[in-house]
């Protein structure tokens, strides 16, 4: 919030949110930073995280089948289906999240870049608005 402050203003009625700096250096710094916080560093926790429980479910799985015994095949098929399902949540969160937010994040990257002139300003907004109205809905 208090970068919000800072870089925001009201020109004659009309609010403009971080697109006023008193630096241009420091408007760049922010928006790579926010695009990394927001964006890359989101979508790699997300990757670590399913790679972790994956990694703990298959170490489990070992460890079960060790125990189990020859013949118990029901076990592996059980622990196959739920490896894989992990597997596809993992691939549904992350293509999901990528998709819906790359649009807002790279107009927000080209706007602290101050390249917006390179597009509509509002297709990109509105893109990702719908995109991640539909990800809200599966």
């Amino acid at each position: 919030m208090p970068v919000a402050f800072i870089a925001s203003a009201v020109v004659d009625g009309t609010c403009y949110g971080l697109v006023i700096w008193e630096n241009p250096t420091s408007r760049v710094a922010y928006g790579i930073a926010y695009f990394l916080a927001a964006y890359v560093i989101v979508l790699a926790i997300f990757v670590f995280c399913y790679g972790k429980i994956l990694m703990a479910m298959r170490r489990q799985a070992r460890v079960m089948a060790a125990h189990s015994g020859p013949g118990s095949s029901t076990t592996q098929t059980q622990s196959n289906q739920i490896q894989s399902n992990v597997i596809k949540t993992m691939i549904l969160v992350c293509a999901f999240y990528a998709i819906a937010w790359l649009p807002e994040n790279i107009y927000f990257l080209l706007m602290s870049l101050n390249l917006t002139s390179l597009l509509d300003s509002g297709t990109l907004h509105r893109i990702s608005l719908h995109l991640r109205q539909f990800c809200d809905h599966q």
